[in-house]
């Protein structure tokens, strides 16, 4: 059977987009496949007797990475106008002449290894770098009991297969992701001998395991399930079928989120009430953030409240992509929000749970981070514009995207990681309605990093290892008002004002104007002059060290060359007020802006480790070419 397909051209994507935040129409969508049924039902149509046809599966890169390997199993398939038609193999897979490479495909690297484990010859399963850090050690051992011979790097990829299993008990842990126990389950019917698992512990996103069990159904294999604490497989064959993909609920959640917080309605047309997706889920918790819920023919429409409701405690084990979601609306519903439960977003394309506390507090969230949990302090009134870090993760370009359709000047590095899952996602948000263009670019490597902050966010100890990153030249504007004057800064204020001492700065601000390849570490008033910060930026990024108030008091203590600046009783008191007068100057110069609140005892590893956070997110976010 002949290959026919040719991928989709899709328009390239610059490198940093940034979204025009504005009022949004109520739309309708069509939302892509399923990428969970997609795969598999493409797994069970290679494994199966007989020929299948695969209807509106979705198309992107976790899908073709399973065809690929598919294909180099010895699995002949072919696309059409209807979807792709698949002649199985009855299990007969063939063995690859090369290793599979499956990139970050976490569900194709899972569902293969188990396949593969069931077959009479050796295979090596592979990834890229961040594949190669993923955990597989539960599914390993739990096809080792099964009498498999399986080799890993420290319970990661690559994984090679020795030996097949041959039947049996085998236990499984349930806390980390259910994919290993679909695996488990798609493989077992060709295990040779009847397979019975064994659950242990609490079961993760159960609802991902009832569409495995579904879809293996469809595909006529039967299995007891004995209340998700046990499953026993006998023999069995997957027959050949027609199998039509539903909308990806996972995906639906963003145009449901966008139409949440900006209080019009949603309508997605081609997601089934009664769909067994775990994602559907997101309508109920978006109900008791205030939104109305209608079923119709039309499909699923959500109508956004005129102000969103915060959670209080909630439990989203069972829906962890969606919880992404979630975690981007609770920011904007005012009070206090605590996703529980979530551990298992630390084992995804990225550290997720890190990754959406890191990201939110850059758009002025006040987030805490648990082991399995997120505590969200929501105040839309607080947030603000800054650069996106994805992590190459397609869900917190997407998640971050309905944040930016709110809050101006929210810009969404490597926006192409989309195509992960989504591949149109971005001239979708056209179709919403929601305009966006390439990120401005103006500085590039020869012109000035800034760094801004009050006192104690490490401004001269940062700023002197990123100029040496860099190979740019450091200068910290409080030494030049020094150096000017013969004076410390504490006998300045004293003998000539603090007026003196802010019009030395506005001189420097102007000479640093035509300056270039320099890092500037500000004294902490520095932004209260608009004219400084046209001076500063008009050749300069603006990168805004923040942090507590309380922190910083603790980390700088009583410093006799830093006169007060306010007639507060304690420097804690001093530092809010301080914060709270600035706030609004700082975050308007601010290009970027990164947290310092973490600090260890060894103030140098804290510093070498927050200037490479900035070069990082200096360079992913255009602002060098170096």
């Amino acid at each position: 059977m002949k290959k026919s397909a040719k991928r989709t051209s899709l328009r390239p994507l610059p490198h940093t987009i940034e979204i025009k935040a504005g009022n949004v129409r109520d739309f309708k969508t069509a939302v892509p496949g399923s990428k969970s049924y997609t795969n598999r039902a493409l797994l069970l149509a290679a494994l199966a007797e007989g020929k299948s046809t695969i209807v509106a599966p979705l198309e992107s890169d976790d899908t073709r990475v399973m065809l690929s390997a598919l294909k180099k199993l010895g699995v002949a398939w072919e696309k059409n106008s209807t979807g792709i038609k698949i002649r199985g193999t009855g299990g007969n897979l063939k063995k690859s002449s090369t290793p599979l490479f499956l990139g970050n495909a976490g569900t194709a690297v899972r569902f293969l290894t188990a396949a593969l484990s069931t077959v009479g010859f050796d295979s090596t399963i592979t990834g890229d770098k961040r594949m190669q850090e993923r955990p597989m050690t539960d599914l390993v051992e739990a096809l080792q009991q099964l009498g498999a011979e399986i080799n890993t790097q420290s319970g990661c990829p690559p994984i090679k297969i020795i030996k097949p299993v041959s039947g049996g008990k085998t236990d499984v842990k349930g806390d980390i992701s259910s994919q290993y126990l679909s695996a488990l389950l798609m493989a077992a019917p060709y295990a040779g001998k009847t397979v019975v698992i064994n659950v242990k512990g609490q079961l993760t996103s159960q609802p991902y395991v009832v569409m495995t069990l579904d879809t293996m159904e469809k595909f006529g294999v039967r299995v007891t399930n004995r209340n998700f604490r046990q499953f026993t497989i006998h023999p069995q064959k997957y027959r050949g079928c027609t199998y039509s993909i539903e909308a990806d609920a996972s995906s639906a959640t963003y145009p449901l989120a966008i139409a949440t917080l900006h209080g019009i309605a949603c309508t997605v047309t081609n997601l089934p009430p009664d769909s067994k997706q775990a994602d559907l889920a997101f309508v109920q918790v978006l109900k008791k953030m205030g939104c109305r819920i209608q079923y119709g023919q039309q499909g699923i429409t959500v109508k956004g409240p005129k102000k969103l409701k915060p959670l209080g405690n909630i439990d989203l084990n069972k829906l962890p992509d969606a919880a992404m979601t979630v975690a981007i609306l609770c920011a904007f519903a005012k009070g206090t929000s605590t996703l529980k439960n979530i551990g298992n977003l630390r084992v995804k394309e990225t550290d997720r749970l890190h990754a959406l506390a890191t990201e939110l507090k850059k758009i002025g969230a006040q987030v805490t981070e648990g082991k399995d949990s997120l505590r969200i302090v929501g105040n839309p009134d607080k947030l603000h514009g800054n650069t996106i870090e994805t992590y190459n993760d397609h869900r917190m370009a997407m998640c971050f995207a309905v944040a930016a359709t709110k809050i101006p000047g929210i810009r969404i590095t490597n926006p192409a990681c989309v195509t992960k899952t989504y591949p149109r996602f971005w001239s979708d948000m056209k179709k919403w309605g929601i305009q966006w263009k390439a990120a401005a670019n103006p500085t590039k490597s020869q012109k000035n990093i800034v760094l801004a902050g009050l006192r104690g966010t490490g401004k001269s100890k940062i700023g002197r290892r990123l100029a040496k990153k860099l190979g740019f030249n450091f200068i910290d504007t409080d030494d030049l008002v020094e150096k000017k004057e013969g004076q410390k800064l504490a006998t300045i204020v004293r003998e000539k004002g603090w007026g003196h001492f802010r019009n030395l700065e506005t001189k420097i601000a102007s000479e640093l104007e035509n300056k270039k390849r320099l890092v500037i570490a500000t004294g902490g008033g520095m932004f209260i002059r608009q004219s400084n910060a046209h001076a500063l930026k008009k050749n300069g990024t603006v990168v805004l060290l923040k942090a507590e108030a309380p922190i910083l008091a603790e980390r700088i203590g009583e410093d006799p060359n830093r006169p007060r600046l306010t007639k507060q009783k304690t420097l804690k008191a001093e530092m809010q007020q301080l914060w709270k007068e600035r706030e609004k100057d700082y975050h308007s110069a601010a290009d970027l802006v990164v947290d310092v609140s973490g600090q260890t005892r060894n103030a140098q590893a804290d510093a070498r480790k927050k200037a490479d956070e900035i070069y990082t997110l200096l360079k992913e976010s255009g602002r060098l070419s170096c």
